[in-house]
């Protein structure tokens, strides 16, 4: 396990070995001219893998590392909301709960009414949103606690709503509420243009994953509508086993680049990215690890372990309440806490899959049950993540490896809390389990978003302003104030 967090530093080395040193050079000036913006932001992995990025490029060449300062980001859940605020509040990042609260104030009761009736949303809020005419560029910001303005970044990467589009969704494809969430999303980059923009989301059906092309057809038939006339687009799917990792989760992941404000593409992401790809080597039972002696008190939540056990103790339907087990002590039975339902579900998923993974909120029996295939694959975690079972540790996954599975850098000893690279490694009061979980589920993987970004800072060419130009717009405010002030 520990030597799949050396990823980042592979891809630097193969950089060095294949294009030189001065490619890296290079690499590393478009980290100092990036900017950056998320939305449906979770617990961050965009920026999380960016800074492991840049620290891994940056311990290569021996030079001083720099946290990647997010320009802005906009999510909607609560927790992940109170999760984001210490790193945002360092960096002085806005932070917007409500992407909703972009759509102009003219248009607040076809918005609700829309809600209602999400089939027409399409229709009636395109030619608005082409003509630039449904989007604000302010809305509250709870950083700075009043209305903040979203400016332009050269890069903007966004998880878009999967429920529409999920196979374990709703399904309703354009049909869902939630809709109008893509919407608004699709309205603001119209509105902004940033120079690129990632879209990740669920495999669309019909869409295949061999081709590069982006099909007419779920969410892309919304993106090749509406921005397909400003951006070159390029699809990619990818899954954290690409990149050495024992955990399944394909995803579907659009690259736009803007055709006037980038200068060229010199390779397309689905070639750069087979240069990175690594054979997995390791087991996805190494990632249950928290029980160590060494690791006490070491993960992002407070004595993790004996927290979820007290939890799960603790519910109504515990059968530790009919068993007497002790709540805390050196002899926790996890399998005692578990209630009813998750115990009668893990005998089924023995009895099917032995010294397997189970996700012990999913029913093997009706066809719906998660199962680890092999050691060296693990089922995809999802929002509703409830526990996940192995019978080799007798317990459930912990917050700190749930979190080590999305490639997060929170082991302990392997990666230091002092370099600030998530917002796990900032305090924040009333963080558990119960969040983390859900959380997880619906974050991306560090590693894979880790491999889209060096595309953009290698492969994506960006205009250079002549340096003349560049002293002159320097220049430009101490001439204004000097012609006003007086020589």
């Amino acid at each position: 396990m520990a030597e799949s967090f050396l990823f980042e530093e592979d891809c630097c080395d193969i950089i060095l070995a294949e294009d030189g040193e001065d490619k890296v050079v290079d690499i590393l000036e478009a980290m100092r001219n990036d900017s950056v913006s998320t939305a449906f932001s979770g617990i961050e992995a965009c920026g999380t893998s960016m800074n492991m990025m840049r620290a891994a490029f940056c311990k290569r060449l021996g030079i001083p590392f720099e946290p990647l300062a997010v320009t802005f980001q906009i999510e909607w859940n609560r927790e992940c909301v109170a999760e984001l605020l210490p790193e945002c509040k360092a960096h002085n990042t806005c932070l917007f709960n409500n992407i909703a609260s972009f759509f102009v104030e003219d248009l607040k009761e076809t918005i609700d009414y829309l809600i209602q009736h999400p089939q027409m949303a399409i229709e009636v809020l395109s030619p608005l949103l082409a003509e630039k005419k449904a989007m604000k560029g302010t809305a509250w910001c709870v950083v700075h606690e009043k209305e903040c303005k979203v400016v332009p970044c050269r890069r903007h990467l966004a998880g878009t709503s999967c429920r529409p589009w999920s196979k374990k969704g709703a399904g309703l494809g354009a049909h869902d509420p939630e809709v109008l969430f893509t919407l608004a999303w699709v309205g603001l980059m119209l509105l902004l243009e940033n120079t690129e923009i990632t879209s990740e989301n669920v495999l669309t059906p019909g869409s295949g994953s061999s081709s590069s092309t982006v099909m007419d057809c779920g969410l892309g038939s919304l993106l090749l509508r509406l921005l397909g006339p400003l951006y070159h687009m390029e699809k990619v799917v990818l899954s954290p086993y690409m990149v050495g990792d024992p955990f399944n989760r394909e995803r579907e992941f659009i690259k736009m680049v803007h055709k006037k404000k980038a200068a060229a593409v010199i390779s397309p992401l689905s070639r750069f990215c087979k240069r990175f790809f690594r054979m997995c080597q390791w087991s996805w039972k190494s990632i249950f690890f928290m029980h160590l002696p060494e690791m006490k008190g070491k993960g992002v939540v407070e004595n993790e372990l004996e927290m979820e056990y007290q939890w799960a103790c603790q519910r109504p339907t515990s059968r530790a309440k009919e068993l007497g087990d002790e709540l805390a002590g050196d002899t926790m039975d996890f399998e005692a806490a578990l209630n009813t339902m998750e115990f009668n579900f893990l005998q089924e998923y023995r009895r099917g899959w032995p010294e397997a993974a189970y996700q012990l909120n999913q029913d093997p029996g009706s066809g719906h049950g998660h199962h680890s295939k092999n050691e060296f694959e693990m089922f995809t975690l999802i929002h509703n993540l409830g526990l996940v079972w192995s019978d080799h540790v007798g317990r459930w996954l912990s917050p700190t490896e749930a979190l080590a599975c999305q490639h997060f850098p929170v082991v302990p000893y392997l990666h230091s809390p002092d370099l600030k690279l998530t917002s796990f490694h900032f305090d924040r009061q009333g963080r558990s389990g119960r969040h983390i979980g859900p959380q997880v589920g619906n974050s991306m993987h560090c590693g894979v978003m880790g491999l889209l970004q060096l595309h953009s800072l290698s492969e994506v060419l960006h205009p250079r302003i002549p340096d003349l130009f560049k002293n002159i717009r320097l220049v430009r405010p101490g001439w204004m104030a000097l012609s006003v002030t007086g020589w």
